[in-house]
């Protein structure tokens, strides 16, 4: 779960290209360096996606918030928090060192934190923990809680009391070393506080806002250059470490990697708001909706992960398995470039990898992932917007849309914020009742809250055939994309197998 204020809230050769020599070009009406594309017939790709855009930059820059880096080496600083009434045991203490940073084989059941997000990233980001001495926090758990319970800020107190506790220890500047991009903040923290998670156990059961997980900002913290402090965190139980294991016999990352997911810059996928019956969009089975799986092509092109082949015209394009090679295919009416866009997206989904554990047996609380072959297709509309944020209703009004590269002229003041413009639920931050993320079927349904998840039944198979017009139920805007404007191709699925996928595209007048 992230949460906002106010609100619930982480390269490929392309055969037969060519390159011009001549400095930049105009595809489509935006602007690449040459030396940043790859021409084919009907399609091109990029080299590096985003154009400087991310969403550290996003939240850093233009809302008053913050991100961690996607990309490269990232230090982390991992302060387990203990309460004298709820104190650790020294396995738990060794589980958190496996689960943050150990091996895949050190986990006896999945991924570690740091593993997942190498194997995710294709290699791209590598998370550089530094796990510190336990922290025993002045207060038991209900002092604690009854202490913050006005402000809310139980994350924040814990984590200011550990970090003071780690300065003591190592000095007053150790920690400048988590501050890469010297703002005077910690750029990541992660907290695994000793107490239960509220919903295993009946002792810290009257809250679900502390003792749970999720990721917030000391709103309250003030920069210091030379001996940065916590800002963006996330707080989790360790409780959490255990949710698919017997005995504690291994530990479980899925909730871990969905949090990271969030300080990494991605909202829940799910519908926080709705009630059971109203739409889900994503379909559950993905990790930033229902921490399952690894995560999808529209997450990992706003990490900076994927470059997409972006289509222009007609053309055919093979595609291998997306969870080994970050091999995606990208539609829209006039692309700018960046995640931060409304547009369609293809995927071989296959049950290996990091999907295997997913598709072979179900986490609990979940449907099981598709246990076949078959491409997945997304309907994205990650398009940003300015917004004002009051603090007495609690709430962020839209104000405009702006495209990407109108960021370098919009600086931050307070009370205003720029953030995506639609959520998966009822409470979009802009007009329309639009989604940030919706699995397009081919059985053309909708998923709803309290139902069942997408299954491979929901995935393209060899001789399906897609137009946008004729799937009304994701595209609701009487076919067409929420902009307004028509998607303008049709897609043939000329095959579809476990090594690779041939989509045939044609471009409609």
């Amino acid at each position: 779960m992230k949460v906002f204020p106010g609100k619930k809230l982480l390269w490929l050769p392309v055969m037969g290209a060519c390159l011009s020599l001549s400095t930049s070009c105009i595809v489509e009406g935006v602007e690449y360096s040459k030396q940043n594309i790859i021409y084919n017939e009907g399609y091109y790709q990029l080299k590096t996606v985003n154009n400087d855009i991310s969403w550290k930059t996003i939240f850093h820059d233009h809302s008053g918030m913050d991100a961690t880096p996607s990309v490269g080496r990232v230090p982390v600083l991992v302060l387990p928090i203990e309460f004298s009434d709820f104190p650790f045991e020294e396995k738990t203490l060794n589980d958190i060192d496996a689960l943050i940073q150990g091996e895949s084989e050190d986990t006896k059941y999945w991924e570690s934190l740091g593993s997942f997000y190498e194997k995710s990233s294709y290699g791209k980001l590598l998370l550089d923990f530094e796990i510190a001495p336990k922290t025993t926090l002045s207060l038991n758990s209900s002092d604690f809680y009854i202490q913050h319970q006005l402000a809310g800020d139980w994350g924040a107190a814990a984590m200011k009391e550990a970090v003071d506790a780690y300065k003591a220890q190592f000095g007053e500047e150790s920690t400048k070393r988590f501050d890469q991009d010297k703002d005077g903040f910690i750029d990541s923290v992660i907290m695994i506080y000793s107490a239960p998670d509220c919903s295993s156990s009946s002792e810290v059961a009257h809250d679900r806002t502390c003792w749970w997980a999720y990721c917030y900002y000391d709103t309250a913290a003030k920069g210091l250059a030379n001996s940065p402090v916590g800002f963006h965190y996330f707080w989790a139980s360790y409780d959490f470490f255990y949710a698919a294991v017997e005995d504690q016999e291994g530990v479980d990352a899925h909730t871990l990697i969905h949090e990271m997911g969030h300080m990494l810059g991605s909202d829940d996928y799910y519908n926080a708001t709705g009630s059971p019956g109203d739409l889900e969009p994503s379909g559950q089975s993905v990790m930033m909706a229902y921490n399952t799986l690894d995560h999808e092509s529209f997450t990992k092109l706003s990490y900076g992960w994927v470059s997409p082949y972006c289509v222009t015209g007609d053309c055919e394009i093979t595609i291998r398995p997306f969870e080994s090679t970050g091999d995606c295919i990208l539609l829209a009416d006039d692309w700018n470039g960046t995640a931060w866009d409304e547009y369609v997206m293809l995927e071989l989904y296959t049950p290996t990898g990091l999907n295997e554990l997913d598709a072979t047996q179900a986490y609990p609380g979940r449907y099981i992932g598709p246990q076949k072959t078959g491409i997945r297709m997304w309907h994205v509309d990650n398009r940003l917007a300015k917004m004002r944020y009051s603090p007495v209703t609690e709430k962020l009004t839209f104000s405009a849309f702006i495209e990407p590269k109108e960021l370098k002229f919009n600086v931050y003041s307070r009370g205003t914020t720029v953030a995506s413009a639609f959520r998966n639920g009822t409470d979009d931050n802009a007009p329309g009742d639009y989604d940030l993320i919706s699995l397009v079927s081919p059985r053309n349904m909708t998923f709803r809250l309290g139902g069942k998840a997408y299954s491979e039944l929901d995935l393209w198979q060899t001789g399906d055939r897609f137009h946008a017009k004729s799937f009304q139920w994701q595209f609701r805007n009487g076919g067409h994309l929420d902009n307004g404007n028509p998607l303008p191709f049709s897609v043939d699925f000329v095959s579809v197998g476990d090594e690779e996928a041939t989509i045939r595209f044609t471009k409609m007048g």
